[in-house]
């Protein structure tokens, strides 16, 4: 196996894979080491870019997380809000009931 092999293996990625087992029988035990290393060091790049890549998913799930918690809060007061403001104008109609009916009354004994 030659350097242009391995050359080609390095920019293949994942099929590097599948070149080890078809060469493995026939590849002598330095160039087996050499693309076991190759391989290792193509996967270990990909795991260390795939946890990088899951922690930046995470500090945004985090982010999210809060911002929902905010909101959440922010539509605890505001239903305190508007509950308080339900029954204000309950109590304004009561009022503005009664009041019309006493001037109705005042009205018709006029």
């Amino acid at each position: 196996m030659g350097e242009d092999h391995f050359r080609q293996m390095e920019h293949r990625g994942r099929s590097a894979t599948t070149i080890l087992s078809v060469v493995q029988a026939e590849a002598s035990p330095f160039n087996r080491e050499r693309i076991t290393e190759l391989i290792v060091g193509q996967n270990s790049e990909e795991i260390e870019s795939l946890k990088a890549k899951i922690e930046e998913k995470n500090e945004e799930i985090s982010r999210l997380h809060k911002a929902m918690k905010d909101l959440e809060d922010k539509n605890k007061k505001l239903d305190v809000a508007l509950k308080t403001r339900i029954e204000e104008i309950t109590k304004l109609k009561t009022r503005r009931l009664a009041n019309w009916k006493l001037k109705r009354r005042v009205w018709k004994t006029s």
